[in-house]
């Protein structure tokens, strides 16, 4: 489900719990959105989503360790992600 550009951190959690989702994937291509994504987790787990992995890219974020933005994996482009997914 594409949520689009610019959006909030509780609608990107609602949507998924809405459908199910193993996996929530944000990019990032200017550093004002660091603080937005390193609060995805605590939005997922505020909905019982403990499990949904959390993936990063884009420009600003993939500059990151998965650690500084307290995701699951930062991907270096669209493919590595995909890859990262497949192994999950």
């Amino acid at each position: 489900v594409d949520l689009g550009r610019d959006c909030p951190v509780d609608a990107l959690a609602a949507a998924a719990e809405r459908e199910q989702a193993r996996a929530v994937l944000v990019s990032g291509l200017i550093s004002p959105i660091v603080p937005q994504v390193r609060r995805v987790r605590a939005a997922l787990r505020a909905r019982g989503l403990d499990g949904v992995a959390v993936v990063a890219g884009g420009a600003a974020l993939k500059q990151l360790a998965p650690a500084d933005l307290d995701v699951d994996y930062v991907a270096e482009n669209a493919f590595d992600g995909a890859r990262y997914l497949d192994g999950l």
